[in-house]
C-alpha cells in the first residue's frame, strides 16, 4: 500500500494500456461505414429520381388565365361643393382647376346657388375639394341648409 506522500507528490505516474483493434474489429468497422454510406447514398437516388428537384413540375397543362374584369361603365360619382362664385371668370377658374384633375369629366357651375357639380370617375372627394380650396379657400361640400 502506498502513503499518502508517495500517492499525492511522487514521481511515479499513471500507465495507460491501449490495446490496438484487431483486424476483425477493423473490418467490422469498414463494413459498417460502408453500409451507413450506402445508405445515405439511396437517400439522394430516390431525389434523382425526381428531375429538377425541388423545382419539379408535373406536365399538367396550366390553368386559362382569369378574364380580365370589364369595368361596366366606371361608377360616376357626383361631388356637390358650395364655392363662392360670382361671375364667368370665377366659373372658368373653378372649371379649369377641377377638369385638370385625373377623373373628371364634367363640371357644372351654377352662379347663382354658388353650387358646383363635379362628375368624376376616379378622382376621390377629397381630391376635388383640395383642388377647388386652392382657388377658392371657401369652397365646401355642399349641404343640405345650403
Amino acid at each position: 500500500m502506498m502513503s499518502m506522500q508517495d500517492l499525492f507528490y511522487s514521481n511515479a505516474e499513471t500507465l495507460w494500456v491501449v490495446k490496438p483493434p484487431s483486424e476483425e474489429e477493423k473490418k467490422k468497422k469498414q463494413q459498417q461505414q460502408q453500409a451507413a454510406t450506402a445508405a445515405k447514398k439511396e437517400e439522394y437516388s430516390i431525389l434523382k429520381l425526381i428531375p429538377d428537384y425541388p423545382y419539379y413540375y408535373p406536365d399538367t397543362p396550366a390553368p386559362p388565365p382569369a378574364p380580365a374584369k370589364k369595368d361596366e361603365a366606371k361608377k360616376e360619382t357626383k361631388v356637390t361643393l358650395k364655392v363662392s362664385i360670382c361671375c364667368d371668370e370665377c366659373v372658368e377658374i373653378i372649371s379649369n382647376a377641377l377638369k385638370e384633375l385625373k377623373g373628371v369629366k364634367d363640371v357644372d357651375c351654377n352662379i347663382g346657388k354658388e353650387r358646383v357639380v363635379v362628375t368624376c370617375t376616379t378622382a376621390a372627394p377629397g381630391d376635388v375639394i383640395l383642388a377647388a380650396r386652392k382657388e377658392f379657400k371657401h369652397a365646401r361640400l355642399w349641404t343640405d341648409d345650403d
